[in-house]
């Protein structure tokens, strides 16, 4: 602001959401027609050259691409790099939130003096490169400046979080795995684990993170798998099992969650609820406080936890779940977005501290061997 005591900006700046800058890049489109579309144009952008801070098409030529499943050469990037330019006139002086990052990240950088003396920021792995850059700039470098702390296993959005491209310096002692799990039981945690086991996941320093030596302090109930022929056999069972809960009186109803991948599923469960006379809040667009069941989408479900977590609809037609554009993904493109539901479902079994109880109709998936 300008009358803070850090003048970053002579004048207002303009923000555009996600959605806005995909209708920038079509209008850029309609003025230099290319073979690559506005998805494509989107990520390419977003994922190297905002990521890499890129403002030259020599530096495009030479910017790394690890991690981008379609192949493009010279004469490709020469192409897209007319588009960006167009792009950048199009978008009028206004800025994406990496784009910011960005700028924040330079201006505070040439600062003697920081904004903050310490910094502690959790869930590290949803964030971008340009984003930890901008933390990095916010502090001085010394002895306990950041204390980040994330999970990579809990990387639904498949970011590629490096700390040393971001400026921060984890080398030696400096960075600790943990390993130990106070808040779930050892057959949740290892249901957890199994979802992601064949997932190839980097940690934060550029290797391969692995599965070894992770235990849980607690044992309990081991999670439980049911398979139906008809969706009314499973609600049948998801209505008797919430019962049976509810009226034992040990349990709080708002330490139960019911669980869905898609929001079509979770619009059926609160039918199914309000049928049955069962009072629930939708994690998605409700508060805190209210004693009532809990209901939540798979996404919905990051960041909280519940003693007893229900994920329903599962089997191996819908394990992974697949998109209307699912079956024209190239081989790379599906292996990425497969390890990226593999981290969801590890996402939402270890949101649960007691006991999880997964339901479907038909076969079982194949990626849960309960």
């Amino acid at each position: 602001a300008n009358n803070s005591q850090y003048k970053i900006f002579e004048s207002k700046v303009g923000y555009f959401s996600p959605e806005q800058e995909k209708e920038i890049w079509g209008k850029a489109l309609e003025i230099v027609p290319s073979q690559f579309d506005v998805d494509f144009l989107f990520s390419e952008y977003n994922e190297v050259i905002v990521q890499q801070d890129v403002k030259t098409l020599e530096d495009y030529l030479t910017a790394s691409r690890v991690g981008r499943t379609t192949r493009i050469g010279r004469k490709d990037k020469t192409e897209i790099w007319k588009i960006v330019e167009e792009f950048n006139r199009q978008k009028a002086g206004n800025y994406s939130k990496l784009e910011l990052c960005n700028l924040l990240a330079k201006h505070f950088k040439a600062q003697k003096v920081k904004p903050f003396a310490h910094i502690i920021c959790d869930e590290v792995q949803d964030f971008t490169n340009p984003e930890l850059a901008l933390l990095r700039s916010l502090v001085a470098e010394k002895e306990n400046d950041m204390f980040l702390v994330g999970d990579p296993f809990q990387n639904i959005y498949r970011r590629s979080v490096n700390f040393a491209k971001s400026g921060i310096n984890v080398r030696g002692k400096r960075s600790k795995k943990l390993k130990i799990n106070y808040r779930t039981t050892e057959e949740i945690k290892r249901l957890a684990m199994q979802a992601v086991s064949t997932v190839p996941v980097e940690d934060f320093e550029g290797n391969e993170e692995n599965l070894k030596g992770y235990l849980s302090l607690m044992h309990g109930d081991k999670p439980s798998y049911e398979v139906f022929v008809t969706p009314e056999q499973e609600d049948h069972f998801l209505i008797e099992k919430l019962n049976a809960l509810l009226n034992a009186g040990n349990i709080q109803p708002n330490e139960i969650c019911v669980s869905t991948r898609t929001n079509d599923q979770l619009d059926e469960v609160k039918k199914l609820l309000n049928k049955s006379n069962i009072k629930y809040l939708d994690l998605g667009n409700s508060k805190e406080g209210d004693t009532a069941l809990r209901v939540s989408t798979f996404h919905n479900l990051k960041g909280h936890e519940f003693k007893i977590v229900f994920a329903k609809g599962v089997s191996d037609a819908t394990v992974p779940f697949k998109h209307h554009n699912y079956a024209n993904l190239l081989d790379k493109e599906r292996e990425n977005y497969e390890q990226q539901e593999r981290s969801l479902y590890y996402v939402v079994f270890s949101r649960a501290i007691q006991s999880v109880v997964i339901t479907g109709i038909g076969e079982k998936s194949k990626w849960f061997a309960l």
